[in-house]
């Protein structure tokens, strides 16, 4: 099994989200709309995880550049880091727990590093391994 995700997979789907300026707010927006049965609460842990700071979130190793608007770059490291990350990593952690022979591997790949504002977006290795300009290290590698 091979399982992964990109860099930058909050980007694309914060893009239009310029209400979402402060932790708080963060944690407001991400209950309603992606978890409503949890508490902003519970969701207010792992936002404040993450640096508030524009040069430390998501296009990482961006500095302040590709911040959209104020808060999107944390917007889209918290939906990253949710939503995909965490996912993905959860599904290998349990399907290695049921089946712990099965041999498994993960990424996080960093492909189109340097596109601005979108960086190594959602489904991007899917777009280098199938569409890329051959040979390139993404269909290589997979």
């Amino acid at each position: 099994m091979i399982i992964g995700g990109q860099e930058y997979e909050g980007n694309l789907f914060s893009l239009f989200q310029s209400n979402v300026t402060t932790s708080d707010k963060l944690a407001t927006y991400i209950s309603s709309i992606f978890y409503p049965t949890a508490s902003v609460e519970t969701i207010q842990t792992p936002v404040k995880t993450c640096s508030s700071s524009a040069s430390d979130s998501s296009p990482y190793h961006t500095g302040f550049f590709n911040e959209l608007n104020p808060g999107f770059k944390l917007l889209a490291s918290v939906v990253g880091d949710l939503l995909f990350t965490l996912t993905w990593r959860t599904f290998l952690q349990s399907a290695l727990a049921a089946h712990p022979c099965m041999p498994a591997w993960s990424y996080l790949s960093s492909y189109d590093y340097g596109t601005p504002v979108l960086g190594t977006l959602d489904s991007s290795d899917m777009m280098q391994v199938f569409n890329g300009i051959l040979p390139n290290y993404a269909a290589k590698s997979m």
